[in-house]
């Protein structure tokens, strides 16, 4: 639908009966609206990286959470997802404006609320781009080192995959969007024959639906297995974040959201399932307690050969690549969407004429990111046990939380702008969706020590320096958030007071 007319003077419109958010503030510079829903599914669900989640969170799950029961805790955090999708599509659709949970936060729980989100949800976005580019790195060093003789420090590989996405994110959203596609129909066909072939040799013992028992899923530690589990689907919720450049968002989006939850949901249960039945009930867990980071490798040369095992070995690669690329450019959208709304310098807020990309957007986020990348190559910080394990678990904890806040913000939003959505969308599933990230977020702040790698004398995950270092990381960033917004308002309180309908339309 084509938007009103913003007012220029940075003054707040009346919103409509039908839509808020439609109001002062906004960038002239309009984005361009291509994007299908196969398009956006394709693009958030690539974020997820669905094949390195099988290939090392799969078969960590194994061993720390509840054994062969994770293709259920699978199917549990896909459920809760899917409640908390209920509620954001339908307060996105009233909501007509691009700029993910800042967006929606502002409308429900307020503007510094607000602002505090958007700062929450830069570092998350930003800690999952480097940490991922870190891992991409270290894979391809000791695969070129493996196979090649060529040794290259990891740090080169990390700034070289981020200067293509920063090369690609630049360009259309077209072009990002067809090479997010392909790499991840490749995932998904090459997960597809391997668990095709398993099925039909009927695997180690023959197809078993021993994993979906109860005494499969409450065996072990299934809040452990939870937590793995819930990090898994980091990345869907950012289809709000591509409003602007959907073709007929009030459907696509909606779509999008929903399909991304059960295409990377199934994915996981199958593919989790199928890595059970290919090694037996009783031997699987052994396999992913000899090497964890092989066992998918081990699988595929099994069952599918040589070929098949370098083609996932390649596809590994390509998939953590796609999620680089992927929350590149969520990183893009969220900065213009600052910017547009003075949280962050309003140079950001620029689209190229031509191309319609967020470029200054890009380059910032692209030459910030190479320099913690060199940063930590000159501090020893090892691109594993400490980029990729520190920096996504701050993002899974941080999304998380914005999750919580966003289903608040659904059920304010919508007692102050009642409409036609029927009260499952507005109070039963925010609230359900509510109380189940509360209690993933227990979770995972209890046994957040397993993601950094941090124990006690006796096994157990216990917060050290770093873990708590981390979280209070996210604590500073949130609180620099609140300052932020308090100085907006007090030095412009115009741009404040447009903060909660500043439209990018």
């Amino acid at each position: 639908m084509t938007p009103p007319s913003p007012d220029r003077t940075g003054g707040v419109m009346s919103p409509s009966p039908q839509h808020v958010g439609t109001a002062a503030g906004a960038s002239s510079e309009p984005l361009p609206g291509t994007l299908g829903t196969a398009t956006i599914v394709f693009m958030v669900a690539a974020a997820a990286s669905p094949l390195s989640i099988l290939a090392g969170v799969v078969p960590l799950g194994f061993l720390f959470g509840n054994g062969i029961g994770m293709p259920v805790m699978f199917a549990t955090a896909g459920a809760v997802f899917i409640l908390f999708a209920v509620g954001l599509v339908a307060m996105a659709s009233r909501v007509e404006r691009s700029g993910g949970f800042f967006v929606l936060i502002a409308q429900g729980a307020g503007r510094t609320a607000g602002v505090a989100a958007s700062y929450v949800a830069l570092l998350a976005y930003w800690a999952l781009t480097i940490g991922i580019a870190s891992y991409l790195g270290y894979v391809l060093a000791v695969t070129f080192e493996g196979n090649l003789g060529l040794a290259v420090p990891w740090w080169v590989y990390s700034i070289a995959a981020l200067l293509v996405a920063g090369l690609l994110g630049s360009q259309r959203i077209d072009t990002s969007s067809k090479v997010l596609s392909i790499l991840l129909i490749a995932e998904l066909l090459v997960v597809l024959v391997l668990t095709t072939v398993v099925v039909v040799t009927g695997g180690a013992d023959g197809p078993s639906l021993q994993p979906f028992a109860p005494s499969a899923i409450f065996s072990g530690s299934p809040a452990i297995g939870l937590v793995f589990a819930a990090s898994a689907f980091i990345g869907f919720e950012a289809t709000v974040i591509y409003r602007q450049e959907a073709r007929n968002p009030a459907r696509t989006i909606p779509r999008a959201t929903y399909l991304a939850v059960l295409v990377v949901g199934v994915f996981y249960v199958v593919s989790a399932w199928m890595l059970v039945t290919a090694w037996g009930p009783d031997q699987a867990i052994e396999v992913a307690a000899a090497d964890p980071g092989s066992m998918l490798l081990a699988t595929a040369d099994r069952y599918l050969g040589g070929a098949g095992r370098i083609a996932i070995e390649v596809l590994l690669v390509t998939s953590l690549f796609a999620a680089v690329l992927s929350f590149h450019n969520v990183l893009n959208r969220y900065q213009r969407s600052m910017a547009g709304a003075r949280v962050l310098p309003r140079f950001l807020d620029h689209v190229h004429e031509s191309t319609g990309a967020p470029r200054r957007a890009a380059a910032v986020q692209t030459a910030a990111s190479i320099a913690i990348i060199a940063l930590s190559a000159l501090l020893g910080l090892d691109p594993v046990v400490q980029m990729f394990a520190w920096l996504p678990s701050v993002a899974t904890l941080s999304i998380l939380a914005l999750m919580a806040v966003v289903s608040i913000s659904v059920i304010v939003f919508f007692r102050r702008h009642a409409g036609p959505e029927s009260a499952w969308k507005t109070i039963v599933a925010p609230v359900l969706s509510l109380a189940a990230l509360v209690a993933t977020i227990v979770i995972v702040a209890v046994y957040f020590p397993l993601l950094t790698g941090e124990f006690d004398a006796a096994g157990n995950p216990s917060y050290g320096p770093v873990s708590i270092v981390l979280v209070g990381l996210i604590v500073v960033v949130a609180v620099a958030g609140v300052v932020r917004a308090s100085i907006l308002r007090s030095r412009h309180p115009k741009d404040y007071a447009a903060l909660a309908s500043t439209l990018h339309e």
